[in-house]
């Protein structure tokens, strides 16, 4: 369509230019300077587009695509770690704002959920989810980051004996609950890392 004011919803959604917002799994347009979009895949012509590479506390280095528009863009997200006694690996997806302060400064708000796996790929639930206020110094052609994590990961992938998680991403955590099928913990954190803007 030429413009979209309200809500356009389909598998593959095109538009010029998005006043309003796009839901699917791959949404096109032009411009969205006052609109949104939400999809497995989000490109803007003349909008929001980077590469990030992080470091966060649980020592996995992740590789994301953010794509949208500024004020609310879509992240999708691939990790791994290699400090435990196995490799493991998350894949995520992610939703986020930000939001400019003075000159370079910004202040990003994200949530974020991944599926945390070992190298040969797990089906249990093994769900982490990221909630993130950080800074932003944006430069010419590149950011760089620093960000709170609060996290929350939930899984019935247990030692049979000890029924700790298998995956042991959250080493100290400030709260964790079993419910019979599920553990459930959280931690604080953090993010650093640099952008590389398209």
């Amino acid at each position: 369509s030429h413009r979209v004011q309200g809500l356009q919803i389909g598998l593959v959604n095109s538009s010029r230019r998005v006043d309003g917002l796009q839901i699917g799994l791959f949404n096109f347009a032009k411009s969205a300077k006052f609109g949104g979009q939400i999809g497995l895949f989000n490109f803007v012509k003349n909008g929001y587009k980077q590469l990030e590479f992080s470091y966060d506390e649980m020592n996995f280095v992740d590789f994301s695509f953010r794509s949208g528009v500024q004020h609310f863009y879509n992240l999708l997200k691939v990790g791994t770690t290699y400090r435990y006694d196995s490799s493991y690996y998350r894949l995520g997806y992610g939703l986020g704002s930000e939001i400019k302060i003075v000159g370079p400064l910004a202040i990003n708000l994200e949530a974020e959920a991944y599926h945390v796996t070992e190298y040969n790929f797990i089906t249990n639930v093994s769900v982490l989810a990221k909630l993130r206020a950080g800074i932003a110094l944006n430069f010419k052609g590149i950011s760089l980051f620093g960000a709170y994590n609060y996290n929350t990961y939930m899984t019935d992938y247990l030692n049979e004996d000890t029924f700790a998680p298998m995956i042991p991403i959250i080493q100290n955590p400030t709260d964790e609950s079993y419910d019979g099928q599920f553990v459930t913990q959280h931690s604080d954190g953090f993010v650093v890392g640099l952008r590389i803007h398209l």
